[in-house]
């Protein structure tokens, strides 16, 4: 510590002093503090005590220190963002990163979205929006198309300044080159030295694990060597206590769900494991998880990194949904359907079943509509959905292919007598009340039956049971009239 400083404190000369201390335990260098002493004045103005006030720092001090060493080391670019003024700066190892000189870079957030590749620069641009709304922080993974034509995959990691209304007014973070991860195991260890620097920094989780070996030499289990905070934070525990811990105690999951072995076959072979929307159950999580995980073995040790793809697993999965459904009654829509009748087309003539299709009109309905409105008509096409579905059995296909026409395809039949007894079930259901808003509302359907034929096309058997339709229709409709 400066001694004038801290004298002219202690004699009331001025009323602040801080300084960066080194925090020792035991004799040994245990990380890093800010001090700060505060002359507090009575009434008079005299110092009547100090305040110290001591602030742990050792993790800014260790990340700043890693990020800096690995700067230097020309790993890591720095690059710093000013969305409201939009001003990227990037250091010199961005410029090396991109293969661009500073010349041909404008310094605006859109002179790197066209160094991002085409097929990631929307979730890219997304993702970085995200984290200027203070939704989230930056982390991403893209790729680049450099000027000279080459690709590289770059990591992202940053940390979003926040103004008082949860705004970001500044993005400060780090990029690197992970195309050597992702291609080889050779690569990774070259990297390896060079890219420890910033593990701490990366907000991925990762782990080093090494084998834990019987009286044999056999590896009974793995233990935790290395973590970064990111491994301890999403599993709930303290990064010293993390470390040490055992996978076979820790996560009895991995060893029910097959990722224990897996983590031993890359051990004894070599070869990198790579999987991608991997189900596990994780404990710490609440239960079962999908994750992006990648493990490569470096010396005797095993590397891992994942990342907890489950939200955007279940949002792909809701969007699947809603483009292959209708939106009013959930069944599947009239794309979906014809282009799963051609794989079930193709199935069954493989295995000599029989498929039929019911083409299915509701009566009158125009009536419902002009009478009680569109909502009454909503409410008999869902009631309808839910009747149909009631009568098929998994294998099944149920539509709705436009205003009041359904459609179901019954696949692996016996014959034609199957179908009819499935349609008649239909009609019955269909005939009754169905609760609107004014009361209930009574209507029927018209069914055509048709079987598929050997060598007719999806048109022709669709047209078949069109006509049946119509046929059941000109028969006074409430009708089930199959046609060969």
């Amino acid at each position: 510590m400066d001694q004038g400083p801290l004298e002219s404190l202690l004699r009331g000369e001025i009323d602040s002093y801080g300084v960066r201390v080194r925090l020792l335990r035991t004799g040994f260098l245990r990380g890093w503090g800010e001090l700060q002493l505060r002359n507090l004045r009575d009434a008079s103005g005299a110092v009547r005590h100090v305040l110290l006030e001591l602030t742990d720092i050792t993790d800014v001090v260790a990340q700043t220190e890693y990020l800096q060493a690995a700067a230097a080391a020309g790993v890591v670019g720095i690059w710093d963002l000013d969305p409201v003024h939009d001003v990227l700066t990037w250091d010199p190892v961005m410029y090396q990163l991109y293969g661009v000189r500073p010349d041909q870079f404008s310094g605006a957030l859109e002179a790197w979205s066209h160094c991002v590749h085409p097929d990631d620069r929307a979730t890219a641009e997304a993702e970085l929006q995200a984290a200027v709304r203070g939704e989230l922080q930056y982390a991403a993974g893209f790729r680049i198309l450099r000027p000279d034509g080459s690709i590289r995959h770059l990591r992202s990691a940053s940390r979003t300044l926040l103004d008082s209304k949860g705004h970001g007014v500044r993005i400060l973070g780090v990029n690197y080159d992970v195309t050597e991860l992702v291609q080889t195991q050779e690569q990774l260890q070259a990297e390896k030295h060079r890219l420890g620097a910033t593990l701490d920094a990366l907000l991925d989780p990762h782990l080093m694990l090494g084998p834990v070996r019987d009286g044999a030499g056999s590896i009974v289990d793995l233990r935790i060597l290395r973590a970064n905070p990111a491994a301890a934070a999403y599993n709930h525990m303290a990064l010293e206590d993390f470390v040490g811990a055992r996978v076979r105690q820790f996560w009895s999951d991995h060893v029910s769900d097959g990722l224990f072995g897996r983590y031993l076959e890359v051990l004894s072979n070599g070869k990198p494991l790579v999987l991608d929307n991997f189900p596990l159950h994780h404990a710490q999580q609440g239960g079962l998880r999908h994750f992006d995980i990648r493990a490569v073995k470096v010396s005797e040790e095993l590397s891992v990194i994942w990342r907890d793809v489950s939200e955007r697993i279940a949002m792909k999965e809701a969007l699947e949904r809603r483009a292959a459904t209708d939106s009013l009654t959930t069944l599947l829509n009239r794309e979906e359907v014809f282009a799963q009748m051609d794989r079930l087309l193709a199935g069954d003539r493989r295995r000599g079943g029989e498929l039929a299709v019911l083409f299915c009109d509701l009566d009158h309905f125009k009536e419902v509509n002009d009478n009680y409105g569109h909502q009454a008509g909503d409410a008999v096409l869902q009631a309808m959905a839910t009747r149909i579905r009631s009568c098929l059995r998994g294998s099944d296909l149920a539509a709705r292919i436009g205003g009041d026409e359904l459609m179901v395809v019954l696949p692996g039949l016996q014959g034609l007598p199957d179908a009819l007894t499935i349609a008649e079930k239909l009609r019955r259901l269909a005939s009754e009340a169905v609760p609107i808003p004014e009361g209930e509302v009574q209507i029927s359907i018209s069914v055509g039956v048709a079987l598929a034929c050997a060598g007719e096309s999806l048109d022709e058997l669709i047209a078949r049971a069109d006509k049946a339709m119509y046929f059941a229709k000109q028969q006074g409709r409430d009708q089930v009239v199959a046609i060969t």
